[in-house]
């Protein structure tokens, strides 16, 4: 089976690409080529001899990860993406798989389970694992299909409200949150549960997707203020 995969690895670390590279052809594995970024990817795929799976680096520079992913998933529907990252956070991994990935590992992942990430992509089309359980496939795929969503909604969110939405989706929790903003969990369960009914949205997740679908955060500062709050937490409870 490993004969019959080709792979082409995008990521801006040449060591790493290059030992990957290595690590996957001793398995059995085609690498088709490696490249540095989305551009790259670009010029140098073969539309006469596509990948069957492409391995991003979600932090790329010039057409990063995200966007390299939905160029692929526009053009070339059938080529699986296999993210990967040094950091396990939810933004970067929920938003990768948003975008059509069919998995994620992080980036010291073992040649083991690249093997077992790569297989399960082939046969079953995604690849779940303790980062990507089948239950965050599912919802992801049926929130892609509500259509009562409505951009404007978010718009019209009050200024805490907002700040509240950021932090959420960087990854607080609600005594995280409570604490940055001088106000109680319960106060802001409270609260997330308003901002999920005005949104149409379920829960925390929804909430996130629907930042997602209509882009209206940068996510990198975003992940940024909630990795300060955490930290000002934890010294407070020292």
């Amino acid at each position: 089976m490993n004969n019959k995969i080709n792979i082409v690895i995008v990521d801006d670390f040449r060591a790493y690409r290059q030992g990957l590279s290595a690590a996957l052809s001793a398995s059995g594995y085609r690498v088709l080529f490696e490249c540095s970024n989305g551009l790259e990817l670009r010029e140098d795929l073969d539309p006469k001899q596509l990948p069957d799976i492409v391995i991003m680096d979600l932090d790329l520079p010039d057409a990063g990860g995200f966007m390299s992913t939905c160029w692929l998933k526009e053009r070339y529907p059938t080529i699986r993406v296999l993210g990967v990252s040094m950091i396990n956070l939810e933004i970067p991994i929920i938003r990768i798989l948003y975008f059509g990935a069919n998995g994620f590992l992080l980036k010291v992942a073992t040649t083991d389970q690249f093997d077992e990430a790569l297989k399960s992509i082939v046969r079953s089309d995604h690849y779940y694992s303790d980062l990507v359980p089948r239950k965050l496939i599912i919802s992801i795929e049926k929130f892609k299909t509500m259509v009562n969503l409505n951009k404007q909604s978010f718009l019209h969110l009050s200024e805490t409200e907002m700040k509240i939405s950021k932090l959420v989706c960087g990854g607080l929790t609600n005594r995280q949150i409570a604490y940055e903003l001088d106000s109680r969990a319960n106060t802001i369960d409270q609260c997330i549960r308003g901002i999920c009914r005005k949104l149409g949205v379920k829960d925390r997740l929804g909430l996130l997707l629907y930042v997602v679908k209509f882009d209206l955060l940068d996510f990198d500062g975003a992940i940024l203020a909630a990795l300060r709050a955490n930290i000002k937490y934890n010294l407070s409870r020292d």
